[in-house]
């Protein structure tokens, strides 16, 4: 008797290896392990989101912000991340800036003035603030052709937060192109046609993060004192953009 349920089983093992995948194996196997990437910068985002709110009246119990420009620790942002967030390191994977900007500035391309005073330049009448928290597209995640972004982790991006603008990854843009008002030379892209650009200084400064900056990390062909390029960190990075008025 049993070595005739072995002998099915065995069979039954052999004919499962003609069966066709399952049409939907790659949305309940593959995405949600790109979710899970993705997932990790909007919660790490969403917690700078709350220290910005802490930091802005009138939460804070002030007239004007408190916040400066530069780069949020993850040291930080602990207290403001959900219990369990999994970092064994004093920073995360990815980095969170804040870039404080003057409004008037062609592309917003200046930094606010006086930003090394008190009270903070954020809060000046003529900035305007973006929150920016940013990371390398791991190399899993990419089109082997193209470089870019696979239509799993687009897909991932998508699940977790929706249709949107503000998130997506950062990639290059004409600065004629209708659509682009601010007339810079980088967007954040998804699935969808629709795209932001984004601000000027945020692609071509170091002065906001250094090492760590947008323009450092995630944007080809900055040069340096000698004339020679320097290579970015990335081939392609996710982007989470929000603005604040000061």
């Amino acid at each position: 008797m049993y070595i005739w349920v072995i002998l099915a089983t065995f069979i039954t093992i052999l004919y499962s290896f003609n069966l066709a995948t399952r049409s939907d194996m790659r949305a309940i196997y593959v995405e949600p392990q790109a979710e899970a990437v993705v997932a990790k910068l909007v919660v790490q985002h969403k917690g700078a989101q709350k220290y910005i709110q802490d930091k802005s009246p009138p939460t804070n119990d002030q007239s004007v912000v408190s916040y400066y420009p530069g780069e949020i620790s993850f040291e930080t942002l602990r207290g403001y991340l959900p219990y369990g967030f999994n970092a064994n390191r004093s920073d995360s994977d990815f980095t969170t800036i804040m870039y404080c900007l003057d409004k008037t500035s062609a592309k917003l391309g200046q930094a606010a003035s006086g930003c090394g005073g008190t009270p903070s330049c954020c809060s000046n009448a003529n900035s305007v603030n973006y929150l920016v928290t940013f990371g390398c597209v791991p190399q899993k995640w990419r089109n082997i052709k193209t470089g870019r972004p696979n239509n799993d982790l687009l897909n991932a991006m998508q699940n977790v937060v929706g249709a949107g603008t503000d998130f997506g990854y950062a990639d290059a843009v004409s600065p004629t192109d209708p659509k682009n008002g601010l007339q810079s030379t980088m967007a954040v892209k998804g699935r969808e046609s629709s795209w932001v650009a984004i601000p000027q200084y945020i692609i071509d400064s170091t002065a906001v993060g250094g090492a760590r900056s947008f323009s450092k990390v995630c944007v080809k062909g900055i040069v340096d004192a000698d004339g020679n390029e320097i290579p970015r960190d990335c081939a392609y990075c996710m982007i989470y953009i929000t603005p604040f008025d000061g």
